[in-house]
């Protein structure tokens, strides 16, 4: 009795195996008739060969361009969390996009905005 149910639990997982792997043979028409190769991810028929779709790539080269300006960052310190929250919300009343606070220990803190 003690070795039935792993039997059974194996021939479970068997049957479930294949069925996962005949699905997968019905969807890829390349694992269908037999190939064996690399596909390539982001063709637009994901059975596609890498080779086939090899030409594609060079038509997504990107000229790098300037890169846009960045400001830099602003930091003040404060001595207590309420201090710390009222100052992010005046950065939120005017717009500014990107806010940072630091812990600088017990009862400093930076707050980094630009």
């Amino acid at each position: 009795m003690s070795l039935l149910l792993p039997g059974f639990v194996l021939a479970l997982s068997l049957v479930t195996l294949s069925l996962m792997v005949a699905t997968m043979v019905m969807r890829e028409p390349a694992l269908a008739a037999g190939g064996v190769g690399t596909v390539h991810p982001f063709s637009p028929n994901p059975g596609t060969a890498a080779a086939d779709t090899r030409a594609d790539l060079t038509a997504l080269t990107v000229t790098p361009g300037p890169l846009p300006a960045v400001r830099p960052w602003q930091v003040r310190s404060l001595s207590s969390l309420r201090d710390v929250e009222s100052f992010l919300d005046q950065l939120e009343v005017h717009g500014c996009g990107e806010r940072e606070v630091l812990s600088l220990g017990t009862k400093s803190f930076a707050v980094r905005w630009r």
